[in-house]
């Protein structure tokens, strides 16, 4: 997922209180928490994940960015 369906998946799930600059980690965390997931982004035990979800690809191979929530 790249950041704009992040943020828009963000909102889609009412998380449009969060602080003004946050990490797309700290965002993707938020969502899964919401979801009832553990918060296992970019977690220590990524490599060896086999769970199938939306940030995988993400999660084990790119940094990640600081963007704006915006309401």
């Amino acid at each position: 997922m790249c950041s704009e369906e992040t943020l828009k998946k963000a909102h889609q799930l009412g998380l449009l209180s969060m602080k003004h600059h946050s990490s797309e980690a700290n965002v993707i965390h938020a969502i899964q928490c919401v979801q009832g997931r553990s918060p296992c982004f970019t977690s220590d035990g990524r490599y060896g994940c086999d769970k199938r979800c939306e940030w995988q690809m993400l999660c084990r191979g790119t940094n990640t960015q600081k963007f704006h929530l915006s309401q």
